[in-house]
């Protein structure tokens, strides 16, 4: 097959799964306790149990803004991605307070650290897995996280 071939191929293959997904496949309910033992698998360092959360094929993007220390490049895979969270979760102070929210229409974490909002996590939850999450993005850019957050340059 040609390239071409290929792309209109996996177009047609993803607006077909795109149609028969429901918009939030799993139920709030359910989504709230994945992201629970999400939560009190990075807080208490558990990647197994983290990994066995993430689609093996899961994807973790970071925004930091260059201010904050954060991947460069998506991370891959449910051992790699489980490894991150908890690095991350290890150098986050212990005045910390989770709180769960609607993150682009999907649930997600938002996180404070001493009453200051320092990351949004936002986690997509597998269609073809349920109960498996497939994406994960963190912001922790300072700059997208200050409720004032207008910068105007020139």
């Amino acid at each position: 097959l040609s390239e071409a071939a290929c792309r209109q191929l996996v177009a047609r293959a993803r607006s077909h799964i795109d149609d028969g997904r429901p918009r939030f496949g799993a139920s709030e309910q359910e989504q709230r306790r994945l992201l629970g033992a999400f939560l009190s698998a990075c807080a208490s360092g558990d990647a197994a149990a983290l990994g066995r959360m993430l689609a093996s094929n899961v994807v973790a993007r970071s925004d930091g803004g260059g201010k904050v220390t954060a991947a460069l490049q998506p991370i891959v895979g449910a051992d790699r991605v489980a490894r991150f969270l908890i690095g991350i979760s290890a150098k986050i102070s212990l005045d910390v307070s989770t709180e769960i929210a609607r993150v682009n229409g999907d649930l997600g974490l938002l996180v404070r650290v001493a009453g200051v909002l320092r990351a949004v996590i936002a986690v997509h939850l597998s269609a073809g897995s349920p109960g498996s999450i497939d994406e994960v993005f963190l912001v922790m850019n300072p700059d997208k996280l200050t409720p004032k957050g207008h910068h105007h340059s020139g």
